[in-house]
């Protein structure tokens, strides 16, 4: 197993994570690097996008989610340049604007965030803070979701959320 940084929300075991770290196996982890979800943490990190690149999430995978000439400042779309230089993939902007869309439209998982108004709330064995924490709609049962809905120290938000890995 190795370690990444949450960049954008992660569906891991059933849970949403929005931010910190997490331990997968690399085989979970890849689509999610590919995406921008995750990055990976320390020298036994897989690099998922070894080779030539021969597709988008290939491409984008070999951007840096830190480099801001990689990514454009209007939509967080890749840079053409960037994708070209880098990833090496040659595209028009049309289709890389289209491809974008479709690429995050397949990391958006259905789920609830919730989290506590004020400091960090008990409900279970679960600690939730001002932060909060995500759950896929299929984790939770409708006895859950009404028991969280009717707590008035917690916020429950129903939405997508982009990135998901199950161990």
């Amino acid at each position: 197993m190795a370690r990444f940084k949450i960049e954008r929300p992660v569906k891991v075991n059933g849970l949403i994570s929005k931010k910190g770290e997490v331990e997968l196996k690399a085989e979970l982890a890849a689509p999610l690097v590919k995406s921008g979800s995750l990055t990976p943490l320390g020298d036994d990190a897989p690099n998922p996008g070894g080779g030539d690149a021969v597709t988008f999430a290939e491409a984008i995978a070999k951007l840096d989610p830190n480099n801001p000439d990689h990514w454009m400042k209007s939509n967080g779309a890749p840079d053409l340049k960037a994708l070209e230089k880098v990833g090496g993939l040659k595209l028009k902007a049309a289709d890389r604007d289209s491809e974008w869309a479709e690429h995050l439209k397949a990391q958006e998982v259905e789920g609830y965030w919730v989290h506590a108004k004020e400091g960090t709330v008990q409900w279970g064995d679960m600690a939730i803070d001002e932060d909060g924490i995500g759950f896929a709609l299929d984790a939770l049962t409708e006895e859950q979701v009404a028991e969280l809905r009717g707590r008035e120290d917690l916020v429950i938000e129903e939405g997508a959320f982009a990135g998901i890995a199950s161990a």
